[in-house]
């Protein structure tokens, strides 16, 4: 079984931490309840899954805040400080630059005018690009410093990230992270109530795998995409298992063709909301049998803050006196895919063809991962000399973003045969501090 803290729209702002932040209260309860309450509920915790708005206006600020109270969190269920999935929201686009720079303006337009067919042409020309893909990203750098060593940052090439858990003997989970902010910007909410719909690409939806069950992690939901014809809400119910997303700050479970497709509600919903109700969950995911055919069980455990303010506790609309939403999921297995094959097709595939460490799904509990979280966390100067004594960098490396370097040194490491070398010097800088 595989258990995760969900949270969303968290909106971490300028002030957020200091001695007058109402919400440093709200938070501190919520680590009560993790620590009270989850054990009783759930053995371990295998995650932290954030669907956006961690920030309020995306500042560097807002992430040093958010980086301190999710180290927090892990802290009250036992988990790895580095096992966050994230992806960002609308709130986390920095507007300053996007209400500054022309060239975002522009190449936000094209995508957001043309129509899908068109868009997707257009958006794939901006990716091949390494300028203007640098340019449309611009506006969730601080984001991306944020999510970069939880190895979630984004970069227009791909427009998601995908990252592995085994859920037993035959499923692997595939936790999904998608990008929906592509054209946000100051003019989401522009004239007046109507809310600007937000363009998502055909390539951001995951290809059918032999037993993997998807869950995926994506700010706005269906009803905020350009998507007239149905076609990406289709492929994603078609597809994933789990879709969790946030933005909308109300808690909505839809049960799809292939699962459920879960809206968050909100960890930090702005205060005069008329529904202001702080609420986040626990989930947990497991594979058993049913009529003699495997099966998914997801179970939503919602906590809401209480009336008075004083506590998180299981949300009071529950049925039953239960303290948890239970939904079973048959597995989509496609018909074409064939394990036996996959497995044939992977051995005799020539190693030049095999795709770089950089495009396929690291595993949550990977020393990868792990080595990405603690080198991240080290200052400037200690990174600059594990980095110098390994001879890791390189002249084709000038322009590339922190996240596409670390998946440059790891790449490295393994074709040097120098894994325990590089974990040796982090953990020698980690002693030095």
């Amino acid at each position: 079984m595989l258990s995760f803290i969900h949270l969303s729209d968290i909106h971490f702002q300028k002030y957020s931490g200091d001695a007058y932040d109402l919400d440093d209260d709200l938070r501190n309860e919520l680590l009560i309840d993790l620590s009270k309450n989850f054990p009783k509920n759930i053995s371990n915790a295998n995650g932290i899954l954030i669907c956006g708005d961690i920030a309020f206006s995306a500042q560097e600020r807002e992430y040093a805040v958010a980086s301190d109270f999710l180290e927090q969190v892990c802290q009250r269920v036992s988990l790895d400080p580095s096992m966050v999935f994230c992806v960002p929201g609308n709130h986390d686009v920095d507007q300053a630059i996007t209400r500054g720079s022309r060239s975002i303006k522009s190449l936000q337009h094209d995508i957001e005018v043309a129509d899908p067919q068109e868009a997707e042409k257009i958006l794939a020309q901006i990716c091949r690009n390494p300028l203007d893909a640098q340019t449309l990203g611009a506006s969730i750098k601080h984001f991306n410093t944020f999510a970069t060593k939880y190895h979630c940052g984004f970069t227009p090439n791909p427009l998601t990230w995908k990252q592995n858990m085994s859920l037993n003997d035959t499923y692997t989970l595939c936790i999904v992270g998608i990008n929906s902010t592509l054209i946000s910007s100051e003019r989401d909410h522009e004239g007046g109530a109507t809310e600007r719909l937000m363009r998502l690409s055909l390539s951001q939806i995951p290809k059918r795998q032999a037993n993997t069950i998807f869950l995926s992690l994506c700010h706005h939901p269906p009803a905020c995409w350009i998507d007239f014809d149905g076609k990406l809400q289709n492929k994603m119910d078609a597809r994933v298992a789990v879709q969790l997303y946030g933005h909308k700050h109300l808690q909505t479970v839809r049960q799809t063709k292939q699962g459920i497709a879960v809206g968050s509600g909100a960890t930090h919903p702005v205060r005069t909301e008329k529904d202001w109700i702080p609420r986040y969950n626990w989930i947990t995911l497991d594979i058993g049998k049913k009529a003699g055919k495997d099966i998914l069980t997801v179970r939503i455990y919602p906590r809401v803050l209480n009336k008075s303010e004083t506590a998180f506790i299981v949300d009071p609309t529950l049925a039953n006196e239960q303290n948890y939403l239970e939904y079973d999921i048959f597995p989509n297995e496609p018909e074409d895919i064939s394990l036996n094959d996959a497995f044939v097709r992977a051995e005799t595939q020539h190693q030049a063809e095999v795709e770089k460490v950089m495009n396929q799904p690291l595993l949550a509990d990977s020393w990868e991962r792990a080595f990405i979280y603690s080198f991240a966390n080290l200052p400037f100067y200690a990174r600059k000399r594990i980095v110098e004594t390994l001879s890791l960098d390189r002249p084709e490396d000038m322009g590339k973003t922190s996240a596409e370097l670390l998946d440059c040194y790891i790449e490295r490491v393994k074709e040097k045969g120098q894994v325990e070398k590089l974990l040796e010097q982090v953990q020698a800088e980690r002693e030095r501090l």
